[in-house]
């Protein structure tokens, strides 16, 4: 009889180890479910880093294109200015200001032009031409007809 009490003890506590075991089998199946979801947050989070350093790929492409483009502009007007500083050294100081104006090399006839005759770039890709920098048809020199 003592040994049927002392396998009745055990299967007891088999009993409660059993319990604890599929309490510890939910918290882990939980747990697993906690980290799969994480899992799902950090894909979605790298697929909106990998995006986002995408659109900042095509916008430095496009900031360099535009130094590029810049520089090139700069070295336009450099060269405007120093044909500009070459012409004023030649130019005497009792020189009539609207001829100085009209025989800078590549410069737009404004000061003796009414205003519908001026010529004037519309956009800033037409300032380099207009320039004489742009290496195609070169500077508008002529002066209006009256």
């Amino acid at each position: 009889k003592a040994y049927l009490v002392r396998v009745k003890a055990y299967l007891v506590r088999v009993k409660a180890y059993l319990v604890r075991m599929k309490a510890y089998l939910a918290c882990v199946k939980a747990y697993l479910a906690c980290v799969k979801a994480y899992l799902t947050c950090v894909k979605a989070y790298l697929t909106c880093v990998k995006a986002y350093l995408a659109r900042m790929k095509a916008y430095l492409v496009r900031m360099k294109a535009y130094l590029v483009r810049m520089k090139a502009y700069l070295a336009c007007v450099k060269a405007y200015l120093a044909r500009v500083k070459a012409h004023l050294h030649a130019v005497s100081p009792t020189d009539d200001l609207p001829t100085v104006c009209r025989s800078i090399p590549g410069a737009v006839p404004r000061l003796t032009a009414p205003y519908r005759d001026t010529l004037v770039p519309r956009t800033s890709r037409n300032r380099a031409s207009h320039a004489g920098c742009a290496g195609q048809a070169g500077a508008v020199t002529r002066l209006p007809s009256t």
